[in-house]
């Protein structure tokens, strides 16, 4: 057996990311090009998938072995986060809740923000298939609200990087058979599941189901892309550590803006931050398990990225004063 060809073929963990990834684009694509009922079904399947072999490839990170049951099978994907709090001592309190106590007594189970697309692929195993285009949108912002924090902190993975060279693969294949693809239809997966994540909190707000990132928040039009897709306070972000500045990104295009507070009615204007090109999104990013600024990027925030405590007024009360 020749060494270096073993050498240069991936390993398990490795495998189970490029699936996941693959897996990931295959279900979006379904929500964005699908035009049948049975899209839904594909979105849901592919999605979970995807899910589940991130979460075993972290287990198989920790110990490969643990991926298997005796009989050579992978194990599913209750078992699979049960073992990752159990035996890698991975915090994963938001995304589980408790097994049945008499069946599998202190054991836990896919719950919380993922539960809702676990149920839609149990619907589909029973033959149940009536989930709306709506439904779609909440359940790919959940997915995302888990994966994109999970596999940065644990697969050490930029969810947006990995689609994006996916995305490039698939439009070069278009273009490889003669297919001519407008500006409009080139789509990222990325974007896609960013703005159902931002369709899903709209959703968990509006019909009163509080969820602490979104508490309170208000939405701008972005003047970057004229999407209104800037939501402030930003969940995605923590700037606590530089003093009085309010930053939020656009969850469409990810153009970073600079948030102004009016001193005398309080109300909220966003203005597009000219910096952002150069200082990319993630180095504004933080680990939602850890909230830190994130300091892989060696950046140093000098004093003049500070607001004063004085925002100014806005338009119309400016003009109020003026007149007076």
């Amino acid at each position: 057996m020749n060494t270096s060809d073993t050498a240069a073929e991936p390993n398990l963990v490795e495998r189970l990311q490029a699936n996941a990834m693959d897996s990931l684009v295959h279900g979006v694509e379904h929500h964005i090009h699908g035009s049948r009922e049975y899209d839904h079904k594909y979105v849901v399947l592919h999605v979970f998938h995807a899910v589940e072999l991130f979460l075993k490839a972290r287990l198989a990170k920790h110990d490969e072995s643990l991926v298997y049951k005796k009989n050579g099978n992978t194990i599913g994907a209750d078992y699979t986060i049960d073992l990752l709090i159990r035996e890698a001592h991975i915090d994963l309190s938001k995304y589980v809740e408790d097994r049945d106590p008499n069946k599998h007594p202190g054991e836990k189970q896919l719950g919380g923000n993922l539960k809702k697309l676990k149920e839609a692929r149990h619907n589909i195993e029973h033959k149940e298939i009536g989930n709306s285009q709506d439904d779609m949108k909440i359940i790919l912002g959940e997915a995302f609200n888990f994966l994109d924090s999970f596999v940065k902190a644990e697969l050490g993975l930029n969810l947006k990087n990995e689609l994006d060279k996916l995305d490039s693969i698939r439009n070069d294949e278009f273009s490889d058979i003669g297919a001519d693809l407008d500006e409009d239809e080139i789509e990222s997966t990325y974007r896609t599941l960013s703005m159902s994540y931002l369709f899903y909190h709209r959703h968990m707000m509006e019909r009163g189901i509080i969820n602490y990132k979104f508490q309170d928040y208000d939405l701008f039009v972005c003047e970057e892309c004229e999407e209104e897709a800037v939501a402030f306070p930003d969940p995605t972000l923590d700037l606590s550590e530089i003093r009085n500045y309010k930053l939020a990104h656009c969850f469409n295009c990810w153009s970073m803006h600079s948030i102004s507070i009016c001193a005398r009615c309080e109300s909220l204007s966003a203005s597009l931050d000219c910096s952002w090109k150069e200082r990319p999104l993630e180095a504004y990013t933080v680990s939602r398990v850890n909230p830190t600024l994130n300091e892989n990027e060696g950046d140093e925030y000098s004093e003049d990225i500070e607001d004063e405590n004085f925002d100014g007024f806005c338009d119309n009360c400016q003009d109020l004063i003026n007149e007076q």
